[in-house]
């Protein structure tokens, strides 16, 4: 049986949720019936690296040094789908969209496959939503990562609701404590670790994780705050830290690479206080890995916690509510091993990654 031969168009593969499922997608797949390579459009990031030390098929395309932006990555990235004799492109951030529907109507018979990670239609800049607009009729398959985030493409770009199907985002089961833990010093105060992951940007209410941890302080909580991740916000952050007098109580780590294993295993309490998102892999990750999580009522964590069962849920900006949550986790550690394995259990049930895979396999398969 011929294997069908797939070319996962993406910007980078720079540390990220979107990346870890082109990541999982890689890693996964059937190779006996499935042959996955990469392109990224505009470079390659860690996540690349570590894809290609283990053997994939990763290219990164070169900009024409007269170029100020690369108008012919759509040309090499035909190219390289006639050159892999590629069957289906699926593409995953907007400009691989485009370059996918270009080798489509320019190109030799392909299918394309578009999956949106982006959680907060439709406030998108204007380009990119005409653009996704445009070029999401060209795809073959649409998908979202979330039933909330399905609503709102719809709504946003119009598009029907049988042309679009939804795929839960998935993660492998955890490796336990194996990897050498990135927090291991800070263990030595023997207060309970309260962790997040994420990028320092607007879209994660990370000044509501300070305003949390100031609330945790001022109740005697004996908790340390871990922030695993990088962005635009860490200086603004790092000020507001300090005159809230939290430099004790809150620490940046910056990027900790393969958090996964290196971080998340190594907490107490996962938490994200979101104003938005799609469908959080790292969300999925942190309750695979058996931890309590405090999280908003953003995108599809609503369908993904049972709230007060395998996680806890909290409006966005209600910090008042997260405090009140992550006190009681902190006096009570029964409850965070009850939470954290009620967690893990409904993870392995729905949210493994063999389901992903297994529903983007059924689509690079259609004839």
């Amino acid at each position: 049986m011929d294997k069908t031969n797939v070319l996962i168009l993406t910007s980078s593969l720079h540390i990220g949720g979107l990346e870890m499922v082109i990541a999982h997608l890689c890693r996964h797949s059937d190779r006996k019936k499935f042959d996955v390579s990469v392109c990224c459009l505009k470079g390659l990031g860690s996540i690349g690296e570590e894809l290609i030390k283990e053997g994939y098929s990763v290219t990164t395309l070169r900009k024409p040094a007269y170029m100020k932006n690369n108008y012919i990555s759509w040309l090499q990235v035909l190219s390289l789908t006639k050159k892999k004799n590629i069957h289906v492109i699926h593409s995953h951030t907007v400009d691989s969209l485009l370059d996918a529907s270009l080798c489509k109507l320019f190109g030799w018979k392909i299918r394309t496959i578009h999956t949106f990670h982006y959680g907060n239609y439709p406030n998108l800049p204007s380009k990119y939503l005409f653009a996704e607009k445009v070029f999401s009729r060209f795809a073959d398959n649409l998908v979202a990562v979330g039933n909330e985030q399905k609503e709102k493409i719809k709504k946003a770009l119009k598009i029907d609701d049988r042309s679009i199907v939804t795929v839960w985002n998935g993660v492998p089961k955890s490796q336990g404590k194996q990897e050498i833990s990135a927090v291991e010093k800070y263990h030595q105060s023997e207060r309970v670790i309260v962790g997040t992951v994420c990028t320092l940007i607007e879209q994660k209410g990370l000044t509501h994780l300070l305003d949390v941890a100031y609330s945790v302080k001022q109740k005697g909580g004996n908790a340390l705050f871990l922030i695993a991740g990088e962005g635009h916000l860490r200086k603004d952050l790092e000020e507001k830290t300090t005159r809230l007098g939290l430099n004790d109580n809150v620490i940046f780590m910056g990027w900790v690479n393969n958090a996964s294993q290196t971080f998340i295993p190594h907490i107490d309490i996962f938490f994200l206080p979101s104003l938005w998102e799609a469908m959080s892999v790292v969300v999925l990750e942190a309750m695979e890995a058996g931890k309590p999580v405090v999280v908003t009522n953003v995108g599809e964590n609503r369908h993904v916690i049972t709230d007060g069962v395998d996680g806890f849920l909290a409006e966005p900006g209600n910090t008042q509510r997260m405090a009140d949550v992550i006190d009681r986790l902190i006096d009570n550690n029964d409850l965070r091993a009850q939470t954290g394995e009620k967690a893990r259990e409904k993870i392995r049930s729905l949210f493994g990654v063999e389901r992903m895979v297994s529903a983007y396999q059924s689509l690079y398969a259609k004839g």
